[in-house]
């Protein structure tokens, strides 16, 4: 059985409710370290799967799975701890790239 989909709003929660359930409770400068400390290990992940860019990129996919998750829960503990609704914040950037599209070609900011 498939498990159901959540909204971001609905995920949001979830990693609440475990994060008070287990007091995991951090400041937002920590949370910080922590999420730049699990994207180092997806660098990582991609600098072994092409062996530093010398092959063509070869992933272990329950590895690369565990650390785009362990990314994903950083972004949404900090997301969290500075009340910032992540449903909300994706729609304004996706927003954002659309209009940068449209007055320059590319969705950069420069």
């Amino acid at each position: 059985m498939t498990p159901k989909k959540q909204s971001l709003a609905e995920i949001q929660m979830r990693v609440l409710n475990f994060e008070e359930s287990h007091k995991l409770k951090a400041t937002p400068e920590v949370r910080v370290l922590d999420l730049l400390s699990e994207l180092g290990e997806v660098a990582k992940e991609l600098v072994k799967g092409s062996n530093y860019g010398k092959e063509k990129l070869s992933l272990d996919r329950d590895k690369w799975e565990m650390e785009l998750g362990d990314v994903f829960y950083g972004i949404i503990t900090l997301s969290n701890g500075t009340h910032v609704d992540l449903e909300q914040a994706l729609d304004k950037t996706i927003r954002k790239m659309e209009a940068r599209i449209v007055a320059k070609g590319h969705p950069g900011s420069e």
